[in-house]
């Protein structure tokens, strides 16, 4: 077998028994997730987490009727990584203006793009509470006045 080449070493020490309480769910958005991190970071005080981040955050959970092979692997992966890694909570993040919500061709053609984020990310913390009996918090992210805000979704 012929020698890799190192293209980078870390410079953190490999901890291979870190644990994690929390899986984060979000918008793969690239001009989000710098906002997403530093909020997870410093706004939750997340150290360690499992991540899935995909176009459109945990919506793809709300289509059964339009994709529900999607939608079921997406459920499994949620269910895999908290049985397998004894998680706790579940965050889920939204944010505004996003290019999958307004790409979605699904449902009513007038929606208030907004109103039908919240009402996702709220059916699925319900289904997550219920099915994995885990706590699930709901952000959603929104610029004003040149920063980035987090407010909670009940």
């Amino acid at each position: 077998m012929e020698q890799a080449t190192i293209k980078y070493s870390c410079d953190l020490p490999w901890q291979h028994h870190q644990t994690a309480d929390t899986l984060v769910v979000y918008c793969s958005a690239f001009d989000f997730r710098r906002y997403f991190d530093e909020f997870l970071d410093k706004g939750l005080a997340l150290k360690a987490y499992d991540l899935i981040a995909v176009p459109g955050g945990a919506q793809i959970m709300t289509s059964m009727h339009f994709f529900p092979k999607i939608a079921n692997f997406m459920l499994r992966w949620v269910e895999f990584l908290v049985k397998a890694h004894d998680l706790h909570r579940i965050v889920i993040l939204g944010h505004e203006d996003c290019s999958w919500y307004k790409d979605f061709r699904f449902g009513p053609i007038h929606l208030d793009l907004r109103e039908r984020q919240l009402n996702d990310m709220t059916e699925v913390a319900a289904m997550l509470r219920k099915s994995l009996n885990v706590q699930v918090d709901l952000f959603y992210a929104r610029p004003k006045a040149e920063k980035m805000e987090f407010v909670t979704v009940s």
